[in-house]
């Protein structure tokens, strides 16, 4: 996922590099995923948009702090 704008701290990956060893890859050969999209988008939406609660958008996940959006 990629994140441009205002308000976000850039110049850096976040999350976690797996490596590309064959027992991290896909049988397809892909990297997986290791950011949960929800993760980003309530960090983005919370810090910059302003919204308070994420228990109705994403009711069974716990949403945590990536540090890639700083507060408006």
């Amino acid at each position: 996922m990629l994140v441009l704008g205002g308000g976000i701290k850039g110049g850096k990956v976040y999350g976690a590099w797996p490596g590309l060893d064959d027992k991290v890859l896909f049988s397809n050969g892909s990297v997986a995923g290791r950011t949960d999209y929800r993760d980003v988008l309530a960090e983005v939406f919370g810090r910059r948009g302003r919204v308070g609660s994420f228990t109705k958008v994403f009711p069974d996940h716990k949403t945590k702090s990536l540090g890639l959006a700083t507060a408006r």
